[in-house]
């Protein structure tokens, strides 16, 4: 239910004594703080006291369903928001008597009093938004210099109620765009007197409304012998501005617009309705005008391009600024007829997918402050020196081949692996210090999404040989431990093993596999993710001579699991329609665009 349906709701219980001790408690410190939530109070008083006045209850119910759609009028429409004519009253009915009998029919509720120096062209705005130009002369009073005006204004079902009003002319119903009366205030009902005012050159009046309506006209309200007004003698309005700029706005939107869009529903693009409401000014010409260049550096534009099949919108650059505010005030005016709840609301979803992106940036920008402050994800040392063996800081003895492999050293997020090993010796020594070594060939391969996150060792315990692997050329599968087309001295006949450490998907992983040296050898590794304990149970089962491989929670693994936690929770931000991977600067977002005016 809508906010001013459960607002309307939670009044009728209120006055109807169904809430309960606390909620009643909680309604009432509300009202001390809300003006306006007192004034609708006022209002529906009004409405339930009218049912033992006039026979309305099913159009009480109508005006709880509808009264959203007209409650608090505003300086509506598209501008200028007035039904206006030049003539003695403007709007769609009116009331106005400056010397007139009283009737017993209608309500005896008071509405406004202003006082008018009569002797000044007067500008008067009420209360409720109506202004009433009331020229120097145009009211004869008599010998008085000023006069007292009351002035009742009736907008919504709930006023035209309280002052007893109804839409009728001859039997026939009317929709109403505003009611107003206008009388010296010694001529309201009730007070026992007239006065012999009477306007002597018209007034203009001017009623605020939400919408227009082009065919709306102006009626008298007589009041018969029972008190009741029956609105006569139609007239239609004169044509204004606002009106004839609705005219040509509707022509413009059938003509350029109507074939992909409703203002009602989805067609080949979004509906329409509440438009104006929902996306800055500056964007809604930039994307008429040129929707492609808009799509191209302009994220929210992106999102509407994708959830519409990427279909893309005809360009309109001969559409001028004054077009384009007719085009859009014609949707504005229709908009009120329309529930907003069934309009989908695609700036609502696109804020929230920009806050998600803003929330996921910081913690991951914090996440990876932390990961970079771990230490390398597979270290390895001598456990009576604590130096790492497998760096760039190695030295051969013999030059280097230029295709040396290029170890990869892994950053650690939530584990950490130390390979610690006693007086082992690097492979370029084979090269030239070690008796029975041979030209070998020898590769290890991984599935893909394993192989870009784990490192690779091949350990020979019986030489006390640990070599750290990288990628054989042009290969993301493929590891080798001395150049990078697989080639290495070895010792065959003798046992090795290769081995994998490293973290998938938030666990480590762990992979080893051994086997007899030969000449040409293609091995094949699958890690798989395990506890800390089976990694240190299965290294414990083999003899690696002196060799040990350990595993622990990184130096930041709480603090980034704390972060990865808080990424879940405000996974909820993200809308299901959209995949929030907008990579445009957001600051141009919102950036004005020539040619609005």
């Amino acid at each position: 239910m809508r906010p001013e349906l459960e607002q309307i709701q939670k009044i009728d219980q209120y006055l109807a004594g169904e809430l309960s001790p606390a909620d009643r408690a909680a309604f009432e410190a509300q009202l001390a703080a809300d003006a306006n939530l007192r004034e609708a109070l006022r209002l529906q008083t009004d409405l339930r006291a009218a049912i033992h006045r006039i026979p309305l209850r099913q159009a009480i119910q109508r005006a709880r369903q509808h009264f959203h759609r007209t409650q608090w009028l505003r300086w509506g429409g598209f501008g200028a928001g007035l039904t206006a004519i030049t003539a003695v009253i403007i709007g769609a009915f009116f009331l106005l008597r400056l010397h007139a009998p009283i009737r017993t029919g209608l309500t005896a509720a008071t509405g406004e009093v202003y006082t008018i120096d009569l002797t000044h062209d007067t500008l008067l705005k009420t209360a409720h938004g109506a202004l009433i130009q009331i020229p120097r002369g145009s009211i004869d009073a008599g010998e008085a210099h000023d006069i007292r005006l009351a002035v009742k204004e009736a907008y919504t079902l709930a006023d035209m109620i309280r002052y007893g009003l109804t839409t009728q002319a001859n039997g026939q119903p009317l929709s109403s765009g505003g009611m107003i009366d206008i009388r010296p205030a010694d001529s309201t009902p009730g007070s026992g007197a007239t006065s012999a005012a009477r306007i002597v050159r018209p007034l203009t009046v001017s009623l605020p409304t939400n919408r227009i309506e082009t065919n709306m006209s102006r009626y008298n309200g007589v009041v018969d012998g029972q008190g009741k007004i029956n609105w006569t003698n139609p007239r239609p309005l004169t044509d204004t501005a606002p009106r004839q700029d609705l005219v040509i706005g509707h022509t413009l939107f059938e003509t350029n617009c109507a074939p992909c869009h409703s203002v009602t529903h989805a067609v080949t693009g979004p509906a329409l309705a509440y438009i104006a409401d929902r996306r800055p000014r500056e964007w809604l010409f930039g994307y008429i005008r040129d929707n492609q260049k808009m799509i191209s550096s302009d994220c929210y534009s992106q999102y509407v391009y994708t959830i519409y099949n990427k279909t893309a919108m005809n360009a309109f650059h001969r559409l001028s600024g004054e077009d384009i505010d007719r085009i859009l005030a014609y949707i504005e005016n229709q908009s009120p007829l329309i529930d907003s709840n069934k309009v989908p609301n695609y700036t609502r979803k696109y804020d929230s997918c920009r806050e998600y992106r803003r929330m996921t940036g910081l913690l991951e920008e914090n996440r990876q402050a932390l990961i970079a402050g771990n230490d390398i994800r597979t270290e390895v040392r001598r456990n009576n020196e604590g130096t790492t063996i497998t760096d760039t800081t190695v030295l051969y003895t013999t030059p280097a081949p230029d295709t040396m492999v290029t170890v990869v050293g892994h950053p650690s997020i939530y584990y950490t692996f130390t390979v610690e090993s006693f007086g082992w010796y690097n492979v370029d020594v084979l090269m030239k210090d070690l008796p029975g070594i041979q030209p070998a060939e020898l590769v290890v391969t991984m599935p893909a999404e394993y192989a870009a996150e784990v490192n690779v060792f091949l350990a020979i315990p019986g030489r006390k040989i640990l070599a750290e692997g990288g990628f054989v050329k042009n290969s993301k599968t493929d590891f080798a431990f001395y150049t990078d087309d697989g080639q290495i001295p070895l010792p065959p006949g003798e046992q090795a093993y290769v081995f994998a450490t490293g973290e998938y998907n938030g666990s480590p992983v762990f992979a080893i596999n051994g086997f007899t040296l030969s000449g040409k050898q293609h091995i094949e590794l699958q890690p798989a993710a395990m506890t800390t304990a089976q990694i240190t149970d299965i290294v414990g089962h083999i003899d690696l001579n002196q060799l040990s491989i350990r595993v622990a929670d990184s130096r930041n693994a709480a603090k980034i699991r704390a972060i990865d936690t808080s990424l879940a929770a405000i996974a909820r931000f993200k809308p299901v329609d959209c995949d929030c991977d907008c990579k445009l600067d957001e600051a141009r977002d919102s950036a004005p665009v020539e040619g609005t005016k």
